[in-house]
């Protein structure tokens, strides 16, 4: 299976990935308003993928959702950039992303400490590694887990944006020392 096909075969509840559609969702929301904490946002259509997320679980998962976003906004190489919100396909910093939370909560130090690096300036990952953790954490913790990324395909997604001439590619490269 692809960890990155959101939608798969009705009826196939191994292809249901809804959490994946929900964390690209929030952090497609957040990234093109990262200023404003909204605890309705679990109310609005495109949430409705969230489906089966617990009522009384949803404001601690839109809260981890907004702060890890957040914490990525203030710590990440390049300004956050997202996909159109009805993209199925997502874009190679969203698959860091999506790779980032799934690994934390599959235990793969490996993994996320690659999607770590390539997310956020070297400086700044203790906050984006301790938001993510903590979404990670609360996602498991309501029976909402990602499909895991193995090692390989986080390489080859990192090595095909760092020989790319893409504004995403900007963002995975490794960058001079900045100052924040």
């Amino acid at each position: 299976m692809n960890p990155f096909q959101c939608a798969g075969p009705k009826g196939d509840p191994d292809a249901d990935r809804s959490t994946e559609r929900l964390v690209l969702a929030a952090y497609r929301h957040y990234a093109g308003a990262p200023a404003r904490h909204d605890d309705t946002l679990m109310d609005r259509p495109h949430f409705a993928l969230a489906g089966d997320l617990p009522t009384d679980g949803r404001r601690i998962v839109v809260a981890a959702l907004y702060d890890f976003v957040e914490a990525l906004g203030r710590c990440s190489r390049c300004p956050l950039r997202a996909s159109a919100s009805e993209a199925d396909e997502p874009a190679p910093a969203e698959k860091l992303i999506l790779a980032l939370i799934a690994a934390i909560q599959a235990g793969d130090d490996r993994v996320a400490d690659l999607c770590l690096r390539s997310l956020s300036c070297p400086s700044r990952c203790q906050p984006v590694a301790l938001a993510a953790g903590n979404l990670a954490l609360i996602l498991k913790g309501v029976g909402r887990t990602l499909a895991p990324v193995p090692l390989p395909l986080v390489r080859k997604i990192i090595e095909a944006e760092t020989s790319a001439d893409t504004p995403v590619a900007a963002a995975i490269r490794p960058a001079p020392v900045t100052l924040h």
